[in-house]
């Protein structure tokens, strides 16, 4: 199986995407990575060809050896996200570009001999599992939209969205940060949290990536 570079993006977008909503779709693919439709279906072609890609007309879905590979793309990518924060002090907000552009030129033998460097981390910078050093990444965690109120959580996983991530630092939310859902809003679903005595309200939109788990899950 020969992943071209230039596949990268398209093997991680459908690995979330089938991890999040269950299955990647065409219309979504071409929208989250900025290309035509047309060059999704050639994409989605060759990667069938390949391996990649489960055959069928109307399947957008990784193989086994496709989502083997789709981890260890995202553990470079994590990996180096780590070492941007952890070892030269980038902001958070600033590392997914320069992740992306160094997890295609990573070989294998770079790739483990950073990963001993850095210890093995279990995870980047933003929460997210390097699935080389750590299984899964959202098993006993909950979307904030879905938290109960009244139960104390701890913040463990947020996407490398950039906008995303300026909002909540804005707000003063930060990995480990503890907080109490109070509830939320009948309106909209805003969610009114309590952090050490201020409450703060957090947009519907932000809930639903905001990653949390129950104290006493811990």
């Amino acid at each position: 199986m020969e992943i071209q570079p230039q596949w990268e993006e398209f093997i991680i977008a459908v690995f979330k995407m089938s991890r999040r909503q269950g299955k990647a779709t065409n219309k979504e693919l071409s929208r989250r990575l900025s290309v035509s439709p047309s060059l999704v279906t050639e994409v989605i072609k060759k990667m069938q060809a390949e391996g990649i890609l489960a055959g069928g007309k109307n399947i957008i879905a990784l193989t086994e050896a496709g989502e083997a590979a789709a981890k260890h793309i995202i553990s470079k990518h994590r990996l180096w996200e780590y070492f941007l924060t952890e070892t030269l002090n980038y902001n958070w907000k600033d590392v997914h570009a320069q992740a992306s552009a160094l997890q295609s030129v990573t070989s294998d033998a770079l790739f483990e001999k950073l990963n001993d460097y850095l210890r093995r981390p279990a995870a980047c910078p933003h929460g997210g599992a390097i699935f080389a050093n750590r299984a899964d990444e959202l098993e006993g965690l909950v979307p904030l939209s879905e938290c109960t109120p009244g139960v104390s959580y701890t913040m463990r996983r947020i996407p490398d969205n950039t906008a995303l991530l300026e909002y909540v630092e804005h707000i003063g939310l930060v990995l480990g940060q503890t907080l109490t859902v109070k509830g939320f809003e009948s309106f909209d679903h805003t969610a009114i949290i309590d952090m050490d005595g201020a409450e703060v309200r957090v947009s519907p939109k932000a809930c639903v990536d905001i990653y949390l788990a129950a104290d006493d899950a811990d």
